[in-house]
C-alpha cells in the first residue's frame, strides 16, 4: 500500500485548489452571501477538481509531477 503522505505532496497545491473553492461556497451559503460569490467559487471548485482528476489519469495518463 502507498504511502499517504506522498500522496499529500504530490497532489498538494490540486487538494488547496479544491479545498479553498469549496470552503468559500459554504461561506456564501452559510452567511448569505450574494449569489454570484458562490457561483464564482462553484465554477472554481468544478475546474479544480476536473484538473485533480485529470492528474490521476482519469482523462488517459496519468500526470508523474
Amino acid at each position: 500500500m502507498a504511502d499517504p503522505t506522498v500522496f499529500l505532496r504530490r497532489h498538494f497545491i490540486d487538494i488547496l485548489f479544491i479545498g479553498i473553492p469549496a470552503a468559500g461556497a459554504v461561506a456564501c451559503w452559510w452567511l448569505g452571501l450574494p449569489l454570484w460569490m458562490l457561483v464564482v467559487c462553484l465554477v472554481f471548485l468544478g475546474f479544480a477538481i476536473i484538473s485533480f482528476l485529470g492528474d490521476l489519469g482519469l482523462f488517459g495518463g496519468a500526470d508523474p509531477d
